[in-house]
């Protein structure tokens, strides 16, 4: 028999609140849902007589080969599509080359918690990129069915989504900006058909986890090079409005790097941001009222 020293806690001491209760219970949930889906793991592995009892399965089976598994990352969910929320649609690029894209709405567990994301994929049928950003945010379930369950997008608004869509050089790149932000979305995954690609989601829905983080997108700010000056109008100097607008007036790959054309709120301020190829920025060039762009 182990002794075990069980005390009174000093009531002197600070009481646990009840927010501080449910985390702590909810933690503790989550690590014995983890414990026993590893035990069960390990009794389908390693199956034992029934007579030794269940509580010589379990210690047979943590010190028989399961302690290794308690160090392994749990199984990654495959997220499921809203059947009822699909929509296809299908545009031209500014070269003339055929494309479409597909609205989805996707759920997946996420710290044991049901999460929605709407995304749009862009395809190009001839060659097969493919690239997908999440819109509208990464919801609860409860969020969703308030605020995210919306209609569907008509097609000929869906297709100007992004000022900036390129298929250039074997990758999908799609350029958005508000103000001194500019987010660049960009793909060189390449697919049999659209529907392969949203496999692909389902499998790896992380990669993208909203409309500014992930592994397919790059956020630039050129507010230090500019200067907030730059991207609010000087009617507004002594106004607290918040004033926001979409800067980008050009956009041009040259070489491997990409150029850029940004407007001031007020004319005729105009910039160029150069990028490189994995579209870190490079410099920005403040132009004099008189100079038009070129590409260099």
């Amino acid at each position: 028999m182990i002794d075990v020293d069980v005390r009174l806690a000093d009531k002197s001491g600070p009481i646990m609140t009840n927010t501080r209760k449910k985390f702590v219970h909810s933690r503790s949930n989550i690590v014995f849902m983890r414990l026993f889906s590893r035990y069960r793991e390990c009794k389908r592995r390693w199956p034992l007589p029934k007579s030794l009892g269940v509580h010589a399965v379990a210690l047979l089976a943590f010190f028989g080969g399961c302690i290794p598994l308690l160090g392994q990352p749990t199984p990654r969910q495959k997220a499921t599509f809203l059947k009822e929320k699909e929509q296809s649609c299908e545009s031209h690029l500014a070269t003339g080359e055929k494309y479409e894209f597909q609205f989805r709405t996707f759920r997946r567990m996420r710290n044991n918690t049901e999460m929605y994301t709407s995304a749009v994929a862009y395809y190009a049928p001839s060659s097969g990129e493919f690239l997908w950003v999440p819109v509208g945010g990464v919801m609860t379930k409860d969020e969703y069915f308030r605020f995210g369950n919306e209609g569907k997008f008509a097609c000929a608004v869906a297709a100007k989504f992004f000022h900036f869509l390129l298929l250039q050089d074997g990758q999908w790149v799609a350029f958005a900006a508000i103000g001194s932000g500019i987010r660049v979305y960009h793909s060189d995954l390449r697919f049999q058909s659209i529907s392969s690609g949203w496999g692909y989601v389902a499998e790896h829905p992380e990669e993208m986890s909203s409309f500014s983080d992930g592994r397919w997108v790059e956020i630039v700010s050129i507010n230090k090079e500019l200067g907030n000056d730059f991207f609010r109008p000087e009617s507004l100097r002594f106004d607290a409005r918040p004033f926001m607008y979409d800067p980008l007036a050009a956009v041009t790959k040259v070489g491997s790097n990409w150029q850029l054309e940004v407007e001031g709120a007020d004319k005729p301020n105009k910039a160029l941001v150069y990028l490189d190829g994995n579209f870190k920025l490079i410099k920005v060039v403040r132009l004099p009222a008189a100079s038009r762009p070129t590409a260099r």
